[in-house]
């Protein structure tokens, strides 16, 4: 795969994440684990608290995964550290309950996430490129706002991380984030929020379909990339219609969320 992007001028990221379920050998069980006992996500309703070393086998674990996707030709890899997924479970007050060296204070909480950088700069080189996937605000009861995920910015900045991918809330939040009634842009803000205090690009995400919004939004400086996923679903095609300024070839994403079902 990575042959074949390259072979047509693209680059290519591999997104390393847990979401909630782990085991820790191909004889244990799958579970549902993180920081602290309580309650899980969508698909795990109740997670345990990891001991200190299989913290530290999870710390591993991630490296290892950057080494093989180095190997493997990826560009860089991505972190995923957002939506209430296993790293943003360490990251956030509202689910990280411990009173060890990975929980308590903020600079604690961000622990686990730095020793991961740390992990796969040891064992996939410390030249190989790394970029964050972050919540810009969890919209979670007692969770992270953007204040407090732009302190973690230059933090993150310094550990190597080269690029931070902006997106918003958990999917436990009450909040709408990627329904037809959620305006288009409409978390643009947190996105730039980050760039405020950031040295790296900063992708902005989340209801952005159209090629002029898309242009809006890095020509004012409101971020430096542009994600989008669902309307790629839609019309794999998008950037060369938008590049090529037919618009009105491009088939709109509607919205109606049925490729997270059928795909």
């Amino acid at each position: 795969m990575t042959k074949a992007v390259h072979a047509n001028g693209g680059k290519i990221a591999c997104q390393l994440v847990i979401c909630s379920e782990w085991r820790g050998s191909k004889d244990a069980p799958l579970e549902g684990v993180g920081p602290s006992d309580g309650t899980g996500g969508p698909s795990v309703k109740q997670v345990r608290a990891l001991t200190l070393q299989e913290i530290r086998q999870v710390i591993a674990q991630f490296g290892e995964g950057a080494r093989r996707a180095r190997e493997a030709g990826f560009d860089l890899v991505e972190f995923h550290a957002g939506i209430g997924y296993f790293i943003n479970r360490f990251l956030s007050p509202c689910t990280n309950k411990r009173t060890d060296e990975y929980g308590g204070t903020p600079e604690k909480r961000m622990r686990f996430l730095l020793d991961v950088i740390e992990s796969a700069k040891k064992k996939a080189g410390s030249d190989f490129t790394l970029m964050c996937r972050l919540s810009g605000d969890e919209f979670m009861e007692g969770g992270n706002k953007l204040e407090d995920v732009q302190k973690m910015v230059p933090v993150l900045e310094k550990a190597g991380i080269a690029a931070l991918n902006i997106q918003a809330g958990w999917h436990e939040s009450p909040r709408a984030l990627v329904q037809q009634w959620v305006p288009e842009g409409a978390f643009v803000h947190l996105a730039e929020g980050i760039k405020k205090v950031a040295n790296k690009p900063v992708a902005a995400g989340y209801r952005i379909k159209d090629p002029g919004m898309a242009e809006e939004i890095i020509a004012t400086g409101k971020a430096d990339l542009v994600g989008m996923a669902r309307q790629l679903i839609a019309d794999a095609d998008w950037t060369n219609k938008a590049r090529a300024g037919t618009f009105s070839d491009i088939r709109k994403c509607i919205t109606c969320c049925r490729c997270m079902d059928d795909n």
